[in-house]
């Protein structure tokens, strides 16, 4: 699972340089141009460092500002966003549609453990299984998720997935998230360390119990050397050393 991240993550860096080396300089219908093929690449899901480019936040207000917002819908949306917004967006080359798909698929994992096959025709706006269970297996060997289908009860069940573009709004989430996380490590640890304590008070216990156990029977083996020796040795009351011990244990 980490080493699926940890992959992901380098593959997904040096796709995407190569495209904010370009961008930096490129303007108008070169830029457009480019981020369309950005949209195509097979290797590239995120998105991000494009957005931040001050080259690319110019095109708002242009004539070529549809594929600024086509962007940002792969960057952070579903293929329910486009569907929803189609009538102002660029229509969706093959394998865009194949791409916002996967990443819809990517968006899904992220939400639920186990999605049912009807969750995902709907949102990847797909008739058949036949073509559902091939986008999820293109998935899997992507390396954008890690899981398992499972036809007989007609659902995908998620280990992982990468990570997508976090939007500003979405970090006090995440910080939210972190620190109910945090929290509830802290109470972890405090009924560890609770457990621990009576664990060891327990022990403790059962420890003195033995020792002295283990001393009284040291003393009747002592007593019974004396009486084998002395066999006219007795307590007081006129038990033996033995019957004495036993009757004061």
């Amino acid at each position: 699972t980490v080493e699926l991240r940890t992959q992901a993550v380098m593959s997904q860096s040096g796709a995407v340089l190569r495209y904010v080396i370009q961008a930096k300089n490129a303007r108008g219908k070169a830029l457009a141009l480019l981020l369309d093929q950005a949209l195509c690449a097979p290797d590239l899901f995120v998105f991000g460092e494009l957005l931040e480019l001050a080259s690319v936040k110019a095109l708002a207000g242009t004539p070529d500002s549809g594929v600024l917002d086509l962007l940002n819908v792969f960057a952070y949306g579903t293929f329910n966003d486009y569907v929803a917004n189609a009538a102002t967006l660029p229509p969706l080359k093959p394998e865009q549609e194949k791409k916002l798909r996967l990443l819809t698929i990517v968006s899904l994992a992220h939400s639920k453990k186990t999605i049912p096959y009807a969750e995902l025709l709907a949102a990847v706006h797909t008739d058949t299984l036949r073509e559902l269970e091939d986008l999820v297996i293109e998935a899997i060997y992507s390396e954008l998720i890690s899981g398992k289908l499972d036809q007989r009860r007609q659902q995908l069940t998620i280990d992982c997935a990468i990570g997508r573009d976090i939007q500003e709004g979405d970090l006090h989430h995440m910080i939210s998230l972190f620190d109910q996380w945090t929290d509830n490590c802290e109470r972890l640890l405090k009924n560890m360390d609770k457990e621990i304590t009576k664990a060891n008070a327990a022990k403790a216990e059962e420890d003195a119990e033995e020792k002295n156990i283990n001393e009284r029977i040291e003393t009747i083996k002592a007593d019974l050397k004396k009486e084998e020796k002395d066999p006219k040795s007795k307590h007081p009351e006129g038990f033996s050393s033995m019957e004495y011990s036993a009757m004061n244990m």
